[in-house]
């Protein structure tokens, strides 16, 4: 058991652009539960795809707010491997930056994430 779950959320693809150094990003928007409280989160993902084209190393960023009005920031990290369908599945590390308040005690711990990505690019994430 990986403990309380922090989060759970559904959303998509809603940019993505190829950089100069060969790395692709992405921007997901979704929508889902924060320790049990409505919430939307917009993130970055800067994804290093290996040359065998099935694994990669993602680092992101983004905000969260919850329906309530509370907000943070986040960031982390996660291996990518990319199924032969064509889905991913990513597990890795989240930190979190929340001002005084209800989400503070999240600064002080490591969040375990996982994430899956179907062929249409739409994205369930979850956090322990």
């Amino acid at each position: 058991m990986l403990g309380e779950m922090v989060f759970e959320c559904k959303g998509k693809w809603t940019g993505t652009r190829v950089l100069k150094d060969g790395k692709c990003e992405v921007t997901i928007e979704s929508q889902g539960q924060f320790l049990g409280e409505p919430f939307g989160q917009l993130l970055t993902a800067e994804i290093d795809v290996s040359p065998d084209g099935l694994t990669g190393y993602e680092e992101f960023r983004g905000f969260f707010d919850t329906r309530e009005g509370s907000h943070g920031q986040f960031s982390g990290y996660q291996h990518v491997v990319r199924n032969p369908d064509g889905t991913t599945f990513g597990k890795g590390v989240c930190f979190f930056i929340s001002p005084p308040g209800k989400y503070e005690g999240l600064n002080k711990k490591v969040v375990i994430i996982e994430s899956e990505t179907d062929v249409e690019r739409n994205v369930h994430q979850r956090g322990w």
